[in-house]
């Protein structure tokens, strides 16, 4: 708003198959990375992976029902398995990953496909980018689940872009993160790239990112030697017997 001199902006929320549930109103001040509140003419609610409505804020799947019917999406076109899936109990499943406040004020964190789980731990990809871009020289950033063959829990791997002539210390960066995020949400993995796989609106296909998997490019902690736990970064295997890493603490700084 202060860089375009804008006197308002408003925003909506809405999916292919339903339109505007989510909307700031134009009389409501803009709450900074909101989308704003139920519309009349919908019901949504988050729920977990059961179809368990979650707590005020915490994070769940929001689905939409809408008071009229047929003022939404019918389905999916030739697939009754896809439909079933996302039309379930009555509800359209979205697959989006919001939370909302005690004023019924909904926020975004991440497409459900795009979550990951570590160490008992699910974690939001686009919270982990806005932490890894942070570092200086990144043009853009992508987050995907890299699979753990030791275990049935997803590692973290960052895809990223530089900038021109950059040249990136690795250790740096992990200490940077380090210093930011919970421990057990700081990627594993890292691997630069020149572009990353769009759609026609530009969303980065992290189904793809994932499909790549890791290559010869692919810088690995772990692999580097490096520890990452509750206690910050280390060289692996110096760490005290009872220094190891232990269950996660939701929301604990490293």
């Amino acid at each position: 708003m202060e860089r375009f001199h804008l006197e308002r902006i408003l925003t909506r929320y809405g999916t292919t198959e339903v339109s505007g549930p989510l909307v700031a109103p134009p009389e409501k001040p803009l709450t900074r990375d909101s989308l704003g509140r139920l519309r009349s003419g919908y019901q949504v609610q988050l729920v977990d992976k059961n179809n368990v409505a979650v707590p005020i804020g915490d994070i769940g799947e929001l689905v939409v029902r809408t008071d009229i019917p047929w003022a939404t999406s019918a389905g999916h076109a030739k697939d009754p398995g896809a439909t079933a899936l996302a039309w379930r109990n009555g509800w359209l499943h979205t697959g989006d990953l919001m939370s909302c406040d005690v004023d019924g004020i909904y926020f975004f964190h991440d497409r459900n496909t795009d979550s990951m789980r570590r160490r008992g731990e699910t974690i939001s990809s686009s919270e982990v980018e806005e932490e890894v871009i942070a570092y200086p020289g990144f043009v853009d950033v992508a987050c995907v689940a890299h699979p753990n063959d030791g275990g049935s829990d997803d590692e973290v791997k960052a895809w990223l872009i530089l900038e021109p002539e950059t040249q990136i210390d690795f250790a740096d960066l992990l200490q940077f993160l380090v210093q930011r995020m919970p421990y057990f949400i700081v990627p594993r993995y890292f691997e630069v790239t020149d572009e990353f796989p769009r759609t026609p609106t530009l969303r980065v296909q992290k189904h793809q990112l994932r499909s790549r998997g890791n290559s010869s490019d692919t810088w690995d902690s772990e692999g580097a030697a490096l520890a990452v736990n509750r206690f910050g970064l280390a060289v692996s295997g110096h760490l005290p017997e009872d220094e190891s890493d232990s269950e996660p603490r939701s929301g604990h700084p490293a």
